[in-house]
């Protein structure tokens, strides 16, 4: 009897650090990481965004092929909106700690909840506030340096953006990130390329600077790019400070080299 008791606790205690939990503040854009608590903070539809939290899922399983599930490893994740709707998100990634998915594009703009399930196993709500475009900029950190995602292109070659690798005045740079807005097509195929309906401004160094396409990029699901042309007068160095704001909405600050 004294080994069946401890055998049960032993069950329960596994079973409650099991239990999936979504961090508070745990739903933001996959590629800014702003919390929600902050301008600039909200998922957009047709967006790439992430959720943290614990026990979430299993080990790293990456979605490989279109259509995108909207169940992996027993993993799902489902919006519902004030109005009793509820949408099931397709999924990238899921792990222990953080999953990615798509929000649907038809999700409605508002604060809604968002939910995990895994294994039929529910986690704690978490609020999330959807807006029609809210855009996050893909960065990397390289010698402490928040620096964007980029390429530059010139009429030969194309190349990575870099410290060691900078943009140069004069060339068409593609920014990598993801909030300029809807889907056209389904969010669980392979997208197309669409120009963006949003307001768009790109400031390096606090001044504008032209781009010539801003929309869903067709590489991938969720994906968005904007193509911005250097002026010949940019200041150089490491560190120039670039944003994007996007229908009043301001993106994570990052460095242009």
């Amino acid at each position: 009897m004294r080994h069946l008791a401890a055998a049960l606790l032993f069950v329960a205690v596994a079973s409650a650090q099991a239990q999936p939990r979504i961090s508070p503040n745990g739903a933001v854009n996959a590629a800014s990481f702003l919390s929600p608590a902050t301008p600039g903070g909200a998922i957009a539809q047709g967006s790439i965004f992430s959720v943290f939290g614990e026990n979430l899922g299993p080990r790293g399983l990456e979605a490989t092929e279109f259509p995108l599930p909207t169940a992996l490893g027993g993993v799902e994740v489902l919006i519902f909106t004030g109005e009793g709707e509820n949408f099931l998100a397709p999924l990238l990634y899921v792990s222990a700690n953080q999953v990615n998915a798509i929000l649907p594009s038809n999700v409605p703009p508002g604060r809604h909840l968002l939910r995990i399930q895994r294994d039929g196993i529910q986690t704690n709500d978490q609020f999330i506030k959807v807006v029609e475009a809210s855009f996050g900029l893909f960065f990397s950190e390289q010698q402490g340096v928040a620096v964007a995602a980029a390429q530059a292109f010139t009429q030969f070659f194309t190349r990575l953006v870099g410290l060691e690798t900078p943009a140069r005045p004069g060339e068409t740079v593609t920014l990598w990130g993801s909030g300029l807005g809807r889907a056209s097509g389904p969010d669980d195929q392979q997208p197309i390329a669409t120009p963006s309906q949003a307001q768009i401004e790109v400031l390096l160094a606090g001044r504008p600077v032209p781009h010539t396409y801003a929309g869903r990029s067709s590489c991938c699901a969720g994906l968005d790019q904007i193509n911005v042309e250097i002026p010949p007068d940019a200041p150089t160095g490491c560190v120039v400070p670039l944003v994007v704001i996007v229908n009043g909405n301001v993106s994570n600050h990052v460095s242009l080299p």
